[in-house]
């Protein structure tokens, strides 16, 4: 029986990556394109500007998660790598910019 599965063959077959839409064109990339052409609805008349997060848990928890949730208004510094596009940086989460929206907690 193990010989017969080693000895079966597979196909693979690979995919090229899909054009991700984005407010002002298409990338492969939903980092580079939510920072280079910003988020698909910008434009939506009901789109909201807030994002407000209801946030449950214990004193110290939400004190760690307002801390990162100020690195992610603010936006997070690239990590130097040889794998550039793997550690990108994030511009933040303002209304001028990237998600245009308000981060609220």
């Amino acid at each position: 029986m193990l010989m017969t599965l080693w000895r079966m063959r597979m196909k693979v077959k690979v995919l090229s990556e899909p054009l991700l839409e984005f407010g002002k064109g298409t990338h492969i990339c939903p980092r580079s394109g939510i920072e280079r052409l910003g988020v698909y609805d910008n434009k939506d008349e009901f789109r909201k500007n807030q994002l407000i997060l209801g946030i449950v848990g214990r004193g110290e928890g939400i004190d760690k998660l307002d801390i990162w949730l100020e690195k992610c208004r603010s936006g997070i510094v690239p990590k130097e790598s040889k794998l550039a596009n793997l550690f990108k940086g994030f511009g933040g989460v303002t209304e001028s910019h990237g998600f245009h929206s308000k981060l609220l907690s």
